[in-house]
C-alpha cells in the first residue's frame, strides 16, 4: 500500500486502474500462509479506503473488495491443499526412508547368515542320513570284491577318503590295534603328516572304556595330555578291539557336536560292515548258491533286526502259468517294481527274459501284515497290466529275516522246483 500512495495518491488501492496490484501483497501472503493470515490485508484494504474518502461507504467499490477477497480465499484454499499433499509427500517419503533402512539391515543380516551358512555346508556338506546312504553304496561295492578278514581292515583307504570328504577331517589315521603283552597300534592309513598315537593316550584309553568315538571337549583333556581331538575303537564279534581311528586336527568350525557324532556313527558303521564283510566269507562257503551282494543286504538286515528287535522278511516269487508268455511276463513285471540290485534278484543270476526262473526280494523293517499288503498290492499292479491270468500265475513264500536259517531256506527255495 505504502508503494500506491506513492505511485497514485489519489487511488492507493488502485480502485480505478486497470489491474489491481496492491491486491499482489494479500495474495502472496495466503499463497504462502494461507487464508487465515491474509484477511487482516483485506480489512487493511477496507479501513484505507474508507479513510481516504472520508468514510463514504455510498461509493463503496463492491466489485473491486469481492474479487480482491474471493480471490484471496481461493489462493489460501489452493496453499492449504498444497501444504497437506506435501506433508503427505513428506511423510511418505520419511516412511519410505525408514523402510529402506530396515530392509538393507535385513538384507544385511541374510547376508551375514547366508555366509555362515555357505561356511557350515563347505565345513560339512552333507547331513548324516546322506553320509549313510553314501557309506551303504560304498560298503556295498566292498562287500562285492573284498575276501580280506576283518583284522585286515579292508577297505581302510576308502573309508578314510569317505570321512575326509563327509566330517572335513584333515590330519587322521586309522591303525590296527593289537594286543601283544599290552597294547600296540599299527597304521594301515593316514590323511595328512601324522605318526602314531601313545597307547597310553587318555582318548584311547577312554575309547575302549566306552567302545564309542570320544572327543576331547567332552572328556575334558587339554592339548598337553593328548595330541589327538578325537578317538572311536572298533570291536569284533568276540568284543576284541580291533581298530582305531585317531583325529589329529579338523577346521575349527566343524569341531561341532553334530559332526564329531556324525563321524562316530560313519566309523561304527565301517565297523559294521566289516562284520558283515566276515560273516560273509564264512556265509558265502557254505552257501555258495547265493549272490554275495544278496547275502550283504541279508546280513544287513538281519544284524538289525538283532540289534533293535526290528523285522524284515525275505520273499521269494514264482511264476507258473500255461502260457509261458504270461509267466515270463509277471515276473519281468515285479522286477520292474523293485530296485533290482539294491532289493530284489533275479534267479538265477544276470538271467534275462524267460531265464528268470524266480525273484528275490529283501522287504526291510516289514512285519507279517506289511508283508500281506506288500503282495496284495503288487498282484493288484500285475493284474492291471497282464489281466487276471498275469496275476494268477504269480506265487510267492517269505520267511522273517532273523538268522542264518533264513539264508538257507532261501539256498532250498532257489534250489527247488519252481511252486
Amino acid at each position: 500500500m505504502a508503494l500506491g500512495a506513492r505511485a497514485r495518491p489519489l487511488d492507493p488501492l488502485f480502485t480505478g486502474a486497470d489491474f489491481p496490484w496492491t491486491w499482489l501483497g494479500v495474495w502472496l501472503v495466503a499463497l504462502r500462509y494461507g487464508s487465515l493470515w491474509a484477511l487482516p490485508g483485506v480489512l487493511a484494504f477496507a479501513l484505507v479506503w474508507g479513510y481516504t474518502q472520508n468514510w463514504d461507504w455510498a461509493e463503496w467499490p463492491r466489485t473491486y473488495f469481492l474479487g480482491g477477497a474471493l480471490t484471496t480465499l481461493l489462493i489460501g484454499e489452493f496453499a492449504s491443499m498444497w501444504r497437506s499433499r506435501a506433508a503427505a509427500y513428506a511423510d511418505m517419503r520419511q516412511e519410505l526412508e525408514h523402510n529402506t533402512q530396515v530392509l538393507t539391515r535385513r538384507l544385511y543380516l541374510m547376508k551375514l547368515s547366508h555366509d555362515d551358512l555357505e561356511a557350515e555346508i563347505v565345513e560339512r556338506p552333507a547331513t548324516l542320513r546322506d553320509a549313510l546312504r553314501d557309506l551303504r553304496a560304498t560298503m556295498k561295492l566292498l562287500t562285492l570284491h573284498e575276501d580280506d578278514p576283518i583284522h585286515a581292515l579292508p577297505g581302510a583307504n576308502t573309508i578314510m577318503a569317505f570321512l575326509e570328504s563327509h566330517c572335513a577331517l584333515m590330519r587322521a589315521g586309522i591303525y590296527r590295534v593289537r594286543w601283544k603283552g599290552g597294547w600296540q597300534l599299527e597304521e594301515v592309513t593316514r590323511l595328512g603328516s601324522t605318526r602314531n598315537p601313545s597307547v597310553h593316550d587318555p582318548l584311547f584309553v577312554e575309547s575302549l572304556r566306552w567302545d564309542r568315538l570320544v572327543h576331547r571337549q567332552a572328556e575334558q583333556v587339554d592339548d598337553k595330555e593328548s595330541d589327538l581331538l578325537a578317538a572311536c575303537v572298533l570291536r569284533d564279534a568276540t568284543g576284541e578291539p580291533y581298530a582305531l581311528l585317531a583325529v589329529f586336527q579338523m577346521p575349527l568350525l566343524s569341531l561341532t557336536e553334530d559332526n564329531l557324532r556324525k563321524l562316530g556313527v560313519l566309523f561304527e558303521s565301517y565297523g559294521d560292515y566289516l562284520q558283515i564283510l566276515d560273516r560273509i566269507g564264512n556265509l558265502g562257503v557254505e552257501l555258495p548258491e547265493v549272490p554275495r551282494e544278496l547275502l550283504g543286504e541279508c546280513e544287513s538286515w538281519i544284524r538289525l533286526g538283532q540289534r533293535h528287535g526290528e523285522v524284515s522278511q525275505l520273499v521269494v516269487w514264482h511264476a507258473r502259468s500255461d502260457q509261458p508268455d504270461v509267466a515270463e511276463q509277471a515276473l519281468l513285471t515285479l522286477l520292474e517294481r523293485h530296485a533290482v540290485g539294491a532289493n530284489a534278484w533275479a534267479w538265477p543270476p544276470a538271467a534275462q527274459g524267460a531265464d528268470v526262473r524266480c525273484v528275490v526280494v529283501v522287504l526291510g523293517l516289514a512285519d507279517a501284515p506289511a508283508m500281506r499288503g506288500y503282495a496284495r498290492r503288487l498282484r493288484s499292479e500285475v493284474e492291471q497290466l497282464l489281466g487276471e491270468e498275469g496275476a494268477r500265475a504269480l506265487r510267492h513264500r517269505a520267511r522273517p529275516l532273523d538268522s542264518v536259517d533264513s539264508l538257507r531256506w532261501l539256498r532250498d527255495e532257489l534250489k527247488g522246483p519252481p511252486l
